[in-house]
């Protein structure tokens, strides 16, 4: 996995790529869910083909997914 970052000063930060992130969604992102709660912000067509998979991962780290 590689990670590009964006640098933008105050709001900078990583986008994580490669094979198999989505699957390790969870253990990614836990460090930014101290409460164990992410909100999911995607469209019908997205969510249709990735979103069972993000939330399974998701939950595999703790994490509850509550989309929009």
């Amino acid at each position: 996995m590689i990670r590009v970052d964006v640098p933008l000063g105050g709001r900078s930060y990583g986008i994580d790529i490669g094979a198999g992130a989505l699957d390790q969604a969870g253990a990614l992102l836990a460090p930014y869910a101290p409460r164990g709660r992410l909100l999911v912000v995607t469209d019908p067509h997205v969510a249709a083909h990735q979103l069972d998979r993000l939330t399974a991962s998701l939950a595999r780290g703790g994490i509850a997914a509550e989309t929009h």
